[in-house]
């Protein structure tokens, strides 16, 4: 996948997700938690970059195991920092309610169907 490729895959999955999360922000009201919104996207733009310019070395990599190796790194990478993200926010924003999780997992859910769609199209 080219590097122009990836940033507009990079983009339209950003719109779509802020999007998204716009929507379901207006219709929690009251409940709505734009930060964890904005933390959830920041987060996993960086992830996703991260991953592309390791996996474009991976892929050129004479090893034949080390992109499986990056898929490893990534899957554990992303559950600890998403734990983190979420334990850092709810000590320091103290959020009144469990709202802020959906938000949260719309972005790596999102995130990460995109991350799959460029790593396959990395590892051929």
């Amino acid at each position: 996948m080219t590097r122009a490729k990836f940033l507009i895959g990079l983009s339209i999955t950003t719109f779509a997700t802020a999007g998204l999360l716009i929507l379901i922000n207006l219709l929690l009201g009251d409940k709505a938690d734009w930060n964890i919104s904005l933390i959830g996207i920041v987060t996993f733009i960086a992830i996703s970059v991260f991953m592309y310019f390791l996996g474009s070395r991976a892929a050129a990599s004479a090893d034949k195991y080390q992109y499986i190796r990056l898929i490893i790194f990534n899957t554990i990478l992303k559950i600890f920092i998403s734990f983190l993200v979420v334990g850092l926010y709810f000590n320091y924003a103290s959020p009144s309610d469990n709202f802020f999780i959906l938000l949260f997992l719309v972005s790596y859910l999102a995130y990460t169907i995109f991350e799959t769609y460029f790593m396959v199209q990395q590892s051929k």
